[in-house]
């Protein structure tokens, strides 16, 4: 609720309040009480300072709200044949341009790996993860900032989860981006605690994503995976996949395409 606003006295503006009376005209009153002078620009300049910071964050999370509706409230035509789980999500990526974000499970059920027929008509991209899940129930999803994200039920993502303070990379490729996080310190330091390291082997097998524009991302307090989700939102690349590998689960491979 407002306080009480300032009463005219002539040339001077009183601010009344509760058993007190700060007068701006009389600092050394107000000061011996141990109230500093109240200026009334400076009142009206801080409510609006407060207001403008106010409208600002609400406006970031309507925005990131509104996004996540977009996505949500959109209808497919989707149609596969013969597709195993992460297939079918690939397909999302590149048909449909829906970001997607995988954590594979390291024990993922068989069924997950079975080829599945899909025909949908103008459904909510829900309806098509929820059937998802239903041949490969290990995973759960999620729309986070305008991308899907699907991470195993019982396992913990520590990896996805490390907070970066400041995340400032410039004139990079998608994968060079996802270079740079590897040598963050956080991320060094919770690789370590774990017992992993990063596979390159996989990377140089497949091969770079060249020719690709090249971007700027500055982020802060954010989450690995809301890097990902960045860049798999904002750059050529449409999914991103971390998972151990089968040979050697010591390693692991963090890979966006």
């Amino acid at each position: 609720m407002m306080g009480p606003l300032p009463e005219g006295n002539g040339n001077r503006f009183v601010m009344r309040l509760p058993g007190k009376m700060w007068d701006e005209n009389d600092k050394t009153t107000a000061n011996a009480r141990g109230v500093p002078g109240m200026c009334l620009s400076r009142t009206v300049y801080y409510v609006l300072t407060v207001s403008v910071c106010l409208v600002l964050f609400s406006g970031e999370r309507f925005g990131q709200a509104e996004n996540d509706r977009t996505l949500s409230d959109a209808k497919y035509d989707f149609n596969v044949e013969q597709k195993t789980f992460r297939q079918v999500l690939d397909l999302l990526a590149e048909k449909h341009k829906i970001p997607v974000g995988l954590y594979v499970s390291s024990s993922e059920p068989n069924s997950c790996r079975q080829p599945i027929d899909l025909s949908i008509s103008q459904e909510y991209v829900g309806e098509i993860m929820d059937w998802l899940m239903e041949s490969c129930p290990a995973y759960s999803w999620t729309i986070v900032d305008s991308t899907i994200n699907i991470v195993p039920i019982n396992e913990t993502a520590p990896l996805l989860d490390i907070v970066i303070p400041e995340f400032d990379a410039k004139d990079k490729t998608p994968e060079e981006i996802v270079d740079l996080i590897f040598e963050l310190e956080e991320v060094e330091l919770e690789m370590r605690s774990l017992g992993v390291g990063r596979d390159t082997t996989t990377i140089l097998s497949q091969g770079k994503l060249n020719g690709l524009p090249r971007h700027s991302i500055v982020l802060k307090n954010a989450r690995v995976r809301d890097i990902l989700n960045y860049i798999i939102k904002n750059t050529e690349a449409k999914s991103w996949i971390l998972y151990k590998l089968e040979s050697e689960d010591s390693l692991i491979s963090l890979r966006v395409y």
